[in-house]
Parts: C-alpha cells; structure tokens; sequence
C-alpha cells in the first residue's frame, strides 16, 4: 500500500493518512481506519474495487492520471451504497467506468465523462468551494479542452490552478450564479477546425444569456499561434488575420457579469460584452433589451496586443468598462457600439505611434483610434489617459447624449477628441458635451463637427 498511518497527535482521537511522495495527509476518524485504502490513481479505481469486489467506505486517490500527481490533494472519496447520482469523471465515479487508456480518443473521454450504469453506489468526493479542474484530468501543457467543461458543466464555482498553462481548442460555456478563478493561470487558445487560418481561434469562455457570473483571478489568455509574432510585426486588422468573430472572452444577452483582472496578450479579439443573435442594429428602439446585456463590467483588465479589439460593449445597458490598462490593440480598442448608459472610466489606452510618428505610419499600423463610441446613448467617458493615437477619443455615427471629461489625453496625430458626423444609415451624433479634458501636444484639441 502506498501510505503510512500515524497517529496525529496524543490527544486526538484522529489519524493521518500519509502519502509516501509528497506527504499530502488527510485525517479520517479512527471508527473508520480499517475501511480505507489507498489508490494510486483513477484509472486503476476498476480493478481494485469496481464489480463485485468489495467498497470500502472511503479511498483517498493519489492522482488522476497517473500515482501522486496531485489531482485531488488531501481530498477523499467515500462511498455512497444507495447514490445513482449520474457518474461524471470527478466528483462522482462509478467504480464500473471505464477510465481512458488514449486521452485523444474522443469516444473513449465520452464514454469515461459520461458512463451510464442503472447499478447504485458512487464514490463521492468530499469537498467544501469551488470545483477544481484537475479533479477532471485536466494536465498542465496539454489540450484540456474535454475535462474543463466536464468541470464547468456542474454549474458550481470553478478553480483553474494557479500557474499552470492549459490549451483550449473549443469555446468553454460558463453557468450562472458561479465565480470563475484563473489563479495566475494561463489559457492558450487554439483550433481544430479544418481549413480555417491558423490566427482563428473558436475557442475561449463563453456566457451565453447567464446572470451572476464573476470571472477573474489574474489568468492570462493567450492565441498560441500568435505568440509566434515579434510586437514589430504583429498583425492589426489585416483581413488574412481575421477570419471570423470570435472573442477570447464573449458575454452573450447577460445580466450581472464582471469580468475583473484577467490579462489578454496577442489574442485577436478581447472580451465582448453584448447580444448573441444581431451583429447590429440600426436604432435604440429596436434593441431587444431582454437580448442584450445588462450590469456588465469589466474591471482591472491588462490587455496588450490584440488585434482586434481588447474590450467591447455592443448593445449594453448599465454596463462599465474601468480601471484598464491596453496597449496596441485594433479597431478603437476600447469599443462601445449601440449601447444605453455606460461608463468608460479610469483606463489607460496607450499606443507607440503618437509623437514623432506619421499619419500613414499610424494608419498602416492601425492603431487609429483610442477609445471609440459608436450609436450610444447616454454614455460618460471620463477620467481616462490616452496617448499615441490618431484620434484620441473618437464619437461616431448616431452617438446621442455622451460626456467626454477629465480626460488625459497626449500626441494624438489629428484630433484628441473627435466627435465626427455619422452617414446615410446611422445618422448624426448629438448633444455631445466636451469638458474639462488635458490636452498635451495633439494636432487639435476637439471637433465637433456634424457633417
């Protein structure tokens, strides 16, 4: 057997179970010390206790894959004889499973994930927060697509481990009602999709009309493929790049979702706050507002590099962006379109084309604008730095009722603050109110300009 028992101190009435490789202990009572073992690993849970043989009341499992690679820590399993809760891989394992011999398998990690058995009696893992996606099989530098979303299909609060990198090549569906952790950990995103370019990536964390979400936790999430671009020559905008709309982070028709800490570099696009069945649409009143999102923020995001946008509010109502810091990024960068009431405050967009740069270099580069409103109402963008644009704040095209103030805003080539007329489907902006802004060597300060 690969433990030890030991006496936890003289006046306990507890002992410890003691791994050998790594000391990870757990204490059972001693009513139960006889009924417990130890195994090394999940996949060897069927032949020492699946069939007839006999269950003991509590295991306490040394890895997942493989023996001490700390899947479940100083967690254990007890045995539940009357349990037909279904079998899902982690949490709850049917001893009759069959465990995966090739994790590329897809239909042997279907069967595994989703083994059905009309048999009662589970092992249950004994745990107490949220669901860690080791518990899953998840395997730090490798594709963990599969077992992250068996993990956040419980529909609990989810811990992605702190300092380990994981590959996703499908988009994750987040639940309501949860708190999602990236504990400094780092998400690399990539694609199976036959015959697509390599820079597009279906793939990320999706919420999809969910309320009460808080995703944080200081993770990075990363495009595999474009790390392999020096900043020099990193792709903005290009059409070769951009095949298709896929954020890293893409809120769809939600209410009370905050979006806090998270680090974006060399993604293609950043994360998207609005509606899920309407690219556009041409005129306030015809926001479905059921369908759109609602009490969205997105807070202390660092975002560098994306070649899109880095973060998005399309169609939003009571919804924020703050207290962000992103460098180089596509396409206004900090982006709000056909959105009611929101605020774009205390950010920091920043670009290396300002000063000393040409027009044309800026252009090709495309990091034109810095902060963008679009066809939105009642927006307040205030108390933001920015600096090396073309145009430094830039409102478009049917903008109504925006408060641009207390700005800093540094080496705009052409305008800080750019409040420009719309065209023949949008229409113009109004009632724009320009004050109190710091303006330090830009070509001009304002316009206002409605043709």
């Amino acid at each position: 057997m690969a433990s030890k028992f030991s006496m936890k101190n003289e006046l306990d009435n507890e002992f410890s179970i003691v791994h050998n490789d790594n000391n990870d202990a757990i204490t059972i009572d001693t009513a139960d010390l006889s009924k417990v073992i130890t195994i090394d690993s999940l996949k060897e849970l069927k032949d020492k206790v699946g069939g007839n043989k006999h269950k003991p009341k509590t295991i306490w499992v040394s890895g997942y894959h493989e023996k001490g690679d700390g899947a479940f820590g100083s967690h254990i399993f007890e045995w539940d004889p009357e349990s037909t809760e279904p079998h899902n891989g982690g949490t709850i394992i049917d001893p009759d499973a069959i465990f995966p011999t090739n994790w590329n398998d897809s239909t042997q990690v279907d069967n595994w994930y989703n083994y059905n058995s009309s048999k009662t009696g589970r092992f249950k893992l004994k745990y107490n927060g949220a669901v860690n996606i080791k518990w899953f099989g998840a395997i730090t530098n490798t594709d963990s697509t599969s077992q992250i979303a068996k993990a956040f299909s419980l529909g609990k609060d989810v811990y992605l481990p702190k300092g380990n990198t994981y590959f996703l090549s499908d988009y994750i569906s987040v639940n309501s009602n949860t708190r999602v952790v990236l504990d400094s950990t780092i998400i690399r995103l990539r694609s199976d999709v036959a015959g697509v370019g390599k820079e597009f990536y279906p793939s990320g964390f999706d919420f999809n009309k969910v309320e009460n979400v808080e995703f944080t936790g200081n993770g990075t999430i990363s495009d595999e493929n474009l790390l392999t671009y020096n900043d020099a020559n990193y792709p903005m905008n290009g059409n070769s790049v951009h095949a298709g709309y896929s954020p890293a982070v893409h809120v769809r028709s939600c209410t009370n979702v905050k979006i806090l800490d998270i680090n974006l570099y060399k993604v293609k696009m950043g994360i998207a706050i609005g509606i899920s069945d309407s690219p556009y649409y041409p005129d306030f009143n015809l926001i479905p507002y059921p369908e759109s999102s609602y009490n969205c923020h997105v807070k202390g995001v660092n975002a560098k590099f994306c070649s899109f946008f880095a973060m998005n509010l399309n169609s939003c109502y009571n919804s924020s962006m703050s207290g962000s810091y992103v460098y180089r990024a596509g396409d206004g960068g900090i982006f709000t379109q056909f959105s009611h009431q929101c605020s774009i405050h205390n950010n920091v967009r920043e670009s290396p084309y300002g000063d000393g740069s040409s027009v044309a270099d800026i252009l090709s580069i495309n990091d034109v604008q810095g902060i963008t409103i679009e066809n939105s109402h009642d927006i307040q963008v205030h108390s933001n730095i920015v600096k090396g644009f073309y145009n430094g704040i830039n409102v478009i095209n049917n903008s109504t009722d925006v408060s641009v103030s207390n700005n800093s805003i540094y080496e705009s080539q052409a305008f800080a603050i750019a409040a420009r007329g719309g065209d023949s489907i949008y229409g113009l902006n109004s009632n724009v109110k320009i004050n109190d802004n710091l303006i330090v060597n830009c070509g001009y300060a304002h316009t206002t300009d409605l043709t």
